[in-house]
């Protein structure tokens, strides 16, 4: 029974974890990233999702992150010799207008 549960148990954590999506950002001319802001990017994510933020020459604009995310910027590949860093003005972890929702436990990596 114990091992039945546990299986259960990791089949539900993946699960949860399966659907989520990344999401680009990149203010540089000509990018590849879908989101050339990191509100417009949190705005169209969903709690568990990733935000991949490029690094870039021009500071990004501060961002209240109302949802928990997992942020990445270029800093996260110390190994990596990137032209630009990854540099953001400010986050603001909050509720959302609603106070249905929030940032708790999101996670900030390389930025």
């Amino acid at each position: 029974m114990k091992k039945v549960f546990t299986v259960l148990a990791v089949a539900a954590f993946a699960a949860t974890n399966t659907f989520a999506t990344v999401h680009q950002v990149d203010n540089n001319a000509n990018s590849p990233g879908v989101y050339t802001t990191i509100q417009a990017a949190q705005d169209a994510a969903t709690a568990g999702d990733t935000l991949y933020i490029h690094g870039s020459e021009t500071l990004y604009a501060t961002a209240d992150i109302e949802k928990q995310l997992t942020i990445i910027g270029e800093g996260a590949l110390p190994d990596k010799n990137f032209t630009w860093r990854t540099s953001i003005s400010s986050l603001r972890f909050k509720f959302n207008s609603l106070n249905t929702a929030s940032a708790s436990g999101s996670k900030v990596y390389g930025c």
